[in-house]
């Protein structure tokens, strides 16, 4: 990444958040390029993907017409690009298949564009807030990053592979830090930092306030760039004391991808932000454990009908906590997650799924569907309603823990990125409101130069970001091979 003498960092690509999405786009940045082997083809690939990834299979995927190689393709992600990827990467995963990548990778330094990550923690993105002994949804090959197998790297740690396919989030964890280091991008990584605006500047209008001159410029500068500006935390080798300092980066493009786990979804009911009230596994966790309860007969009241909530259930469960569930879906409805998940690779959710259609009793818990939570007072007491009936009822509670999803957290862009997605001036939602891009290149509809991946455009599993890396990247190469 270059700088100039103003203490302005210049890259061509800025990429803010920090996870998988931007860890993979890294390895694709850094002039890592994929190629398909080619020679024979395995169970789970395509006939005509073959014939045409044959065609030219001296040249990287990243070269080629993304378009033309996705078309006919159908998969779980909704992008055509995540769907190519993964069916390279993971050639029948989807029909129970565990073939090894078709893809092998060179690197070239010639290929390398300069780039920055940016994120507010260590490199992981929301996985290193999770708690560590729970597993991961996703089976274990299906979090790995570009050409590091994680069965691999787990058998070089004396990591015993698990029989039931998932790892930890603590083995999740340390791979993507061991990947970064393995693959030597910590370079890449500006950790530890926080985003709190980014705008559109012209370069040829940019002075210096003290001297009143146009700043240095060099040959990154773009007519057109991206300024980024945030605070990070740093070590002050002399005090120790952890200070905040001011960052500036410039860049020609900007890729936004940050998970959707920033800000926990509220309920807006009347005394949802009492102190016995949480939006925090982790604390209700830390609550379980300590026994700290308002009469050790009230039960915990969980609010939510995700995989969340189940955890939570979980938890409480394991501790033989009462516990009240209270959800607005019916529990037979079938968007519900559970109903997606195989009971063989996912015993513990199909359990709470039993509870919660009454098929498994358990003298602990009580599930009230199609409910609505209408107040939590200061007395513990918690009112809900039958959506069906308007009834309500009144219950004695130790805790509320809500669970009912979550949002990112945007609002370092302008409109807090209002303006960027498929409905204009709503909220951005990876369900209802994702991002709109061009599904092929990731770039945004509604602003030059922006890309975005990931979660905000939908793309919620592991799998399925780097399709995003690999559009991004292909795109941003031939912008500079042709001049577009």
């Amino acid at each position: 990444m270059a700088s100039c003498t103003c203490n302005i960092k210049y890259t061509d690509v800025a990429v803010i958040g920090n996870g998988p999405s931007a860890i993979s786009l890294s390895y694709f940045l850094a002039g890592n390029w994929p190629y398909y082997t080619g020679e024979e083809k395995v169970a789970g690939i395509e006939d005509f993907l073959h014939q045409k990834l044959i065609e030219d299979v001296d040249k990287s995927i990243i070269e080629q017409d993304l378009e033309y190689l996705c078309e006919g393709l159908e998969g779980r992600s909704s992008n055509p690009v995540a769907i190519l990827y993964d069916q390279l990467t993971h050639p029948g995963a989807d029909i129970g298949y565990q073939n090894p990548s078709m893809l092998t990778w060179q690197h070239r330094l010639d290929r390398h564009i300069p780039h920055v990550v940016i994120g507010k923690g260590p490199p992981g993105g929301s996985w290193q807030a999770i708690e560590g002994v729970w597993q991961t949804l996703s089976l274990s090959n299906w979090m790995e990053m570009p050409d590091m197998p994680i069965k691999e790297w787990m058998l070089g740690r004396n990591i015993e592979t698990l029989e039931s396919r998932r790892a930890t989030i603590s083995d999740i964890r340390d791979y993507y830090m061991a990947y970064i280091r393995e693959k030597d991008l910590e370079n890449h990584f500006m950790n530890y930092a926080t985003v709190t605006s980014v705008r559109r500047i012209n370069t040829n209008q940019i002075l210096n306030k003290e001297s009143g001159e146009i700043e240095c410029c060099n040959e990154l500068l773009h007519k057109n760039m991206w300024e980024i500006k945030g605070i990070k935390k740093v070590n002050n080798l002399e005090s120790g004391i952890e200070e905040m300092t001011p960052f500036t980066v410039r860049a020609c493009h900007i890729v936004m991808a940050t998970g959707t786990f920033d800000r926990p979804n509220k309920l807006k009911t009347p005394g949802d932000k009492l102190p016995f009230v949480s939006q925090s596994l982790a604390e209700f966790e830390t609550f379980i454990e300590s026994r700290e309860v308002h009469s050790r007969n009230d039960p915990v009241i969980i609010i939510g009908s995700g995989l969340s909530a189940a955890d939570a259930v979980l938890q409480a469960k394991s501790h033989d906590f009462p516990i009240i569930h209270v959800y607005r879906k019916q529990r037979k409805d079938p968007m519900l997650i559970f109903k997606k998940l195989p009971k063989v690779l996912y015993p513990e959710y199909y359990s709470v799924y039993q509870l919660m259609l009454g098929q498994e009793k358990n003298p602990w818990y009580t599930s009230y569907d199609n409910h609505s939570v209408i107040e939590i007072n200061k007395n513990h007491r918690v009112t809900i309603k039958d959506n069906k009936t308007s009834k309500e009822m009144r219950i004695t509670c130790s805790k509320v823990l809500i669970l009912i999803g979550s949002s990112p957290d945007l609002m370092y862009m302008e409109n807090k990125g209002r303006n960027l997605g498929n409905i204009p001036d709503y909220a951005i939602d990876c369900k209802y409101n994702p991002v709109s891009i061009d599904q092929y290149t990731f770039a945004s509809h509604k602003e030059p130069g922006l890309f975005a991946m990931g979660p905000l455009i939908g793309d919620n599993f592991v799998r399925f970001v780097q399709g995003g890396s690999l559009g991004i990247t292909s795109h941003l190469w031939k912008l500079r091979t042709f001049n577009l």
